[in-house]
């Protein structure tokens, strides 16, 4: 049924994933009143269940201080939390880096926490719901949006009319809303896909992070979560991560032990696989006149080094850092703000979409000189303190 109404807001966030429910919340501490679109037709459903979630994520300094601000850590079940007390890379020869807690910790101990996706939507959702600056409109989509004077107005698809100073999307990889806007993204394909599963060890990981970069161009990350339990990400081809997610889940197990050996104990797997294609996507410009993308809808980088949402949750951080530095009340949606913020937010995915994009390209490269010297770079890398803690930083603030 059409309606005639309209509301004021001061921003109006087009998606409810983490990125999108951290900035409306951000926003709204900051004083603005938000509301936050999404096309789903109800809040997500509270998870009692102990199975863990296949979608995990690896919060950074940057991210897990962002959640502290805004008081959603709290929310979070603190005993499904993993933390990161080390990272060992291999490379596909003799190549070797290892990553230590003492180089660069979160609360002293850490290089980071895992955590499971459905904890980060459900604790964020239980903030903003109860949050009196927040506005939840559950199954609407954008349908159009125009400038009126200093305003944008943004039409719903039953009809309704939201007024604001600044719209924000941030509705995924292939956003609609930027389409909408005619701002065009550069997809680069990747030949991989990934294969997300959880296993069940009966040996203790102590809280260390492991990737191999095989000599087939394969990138295989385990892990770890609470309880022995480990998390797979296997980069692959599309035909093998889809007959890899096809065959017995035993026949699968050996799979894994043949790829990465026998240093991770007997596993048993808890959740079904799933699979999802791999892509590079770069987006300029990211804002336009009263609307700024952020999250995946601003970028989207390979998997490998797990900074997508440390990314999306640093574009947050950003803009209300920016925000809070005015010493007097601004418009939220003024050109300068967004025009910094996207210079701001410029060079560091940037950086990350270059370095995952050159090791993706440079370990499928199989020639003997090009492996000896990728190799021999990561161990040279791994013989100076300095140089690490350099590239811990970057990570920590993506």
């Amino acid at each position: 049924m059409k309606t005639e109404q309209t509301l004021q807001f001061d921003a109006v966030v087009i998606g409810s994933g983490i990125t999108g429910l951290a900035m409306a919340l951000s926003l709204a501490e900051c004083g603005n009143k938000v509301a936050i679109v999404d096309q789903a037709l109800s809040p997500p459903s509270l998870d009692e269940s102990h199975e863990y979630d296949a979608r995990i994520y690896a919060l950074n300094e940057n991210s897990v201080t962002l959640l502290k601000k805004i008081d959603v850590w709290k929310y979070c079940d603190l005993k499904r939390i993993q933390p990161i007390t080390a990272m060992k890379v291999f490379g596909d020869k003799t190549g070797q880096l290892d990553f230590n807690a003492k180089d660069k910790s979160i609360g002293n101990d850490s290089l980071g926490v895992i955590i499971e996706s459905k904890q980060l939507i459900q604790a964020l959702y239980k903030k903003t719901s109860h949050h009196p600056y927040v506005k939840h409109l559950f199954g609407l989509s954008i349908t159009s949006t125009d400038l009126v004077e200093r305003l944008r107005v943004v039409t719903l698809s039953n009809g309704m009319q939201l007024y604001c100073q600044l719209l924000v999307a941030s509705d995924g990889l292939f956003s609609p809303t930027r389409s909408m806007m005619g701002i065009e993204e550069t997809i680069t394909e990747y030949e991989h896909s990934a294969l997300v599963a959880n296993y069940q060890s009966d040996q203790d990981h102590d809280g260390i992070a492991k990737q191999w970069f095989l000599s087939n161009g394969d990138i295989v990350a385990l892990l770890p979560l609470p309880n022995k339990v480990i998390s797979l990400v296997w980069s692959t081809q599309h035909d093998n991560a889809h007959y890899l997610s096809g065959i017995d889940p035993d026949k699968r197990i050996r799979e894994i032990h043949n790829r990465v050996g026998y240093g991770i104990g007997h596993i048993k797997e808890i959740t079904k696989p799933h699979v999802f294609p791999l892509r590079l996507i770069r987006v300029n410009p990211v804002f336009l006149d009263r609307f700024v993308l952020c999250g995946d809808a601003a970028h989207g980088v390979h998997p490998m080094a797990g900074q997508g949402l440390n990314l999306g949750l640093a574009d947050v951080s950003a803009f209300i850092e920016l925000l809070s530095s005015k010493t007097t009340p601004i418009d939220i949606g003024e050109y300068s703000l967004l025009s910094s913020y996207a210079r701001r937010r410029m060079e560091s995915v940037a950086l990350m979409q270059g370095l995952t994009h050159s090791l993706y390209v440079g370990f499928r490269i199989n020639t003997p000189w090009i492996s000896w010297v990728r190799n021999t770079g990561m161990n040279i890398i791994n013989g100076l303190p300095g140089l690490k803690k350099i590239l811990l930083k970057q990570a920590g603030h993506a």
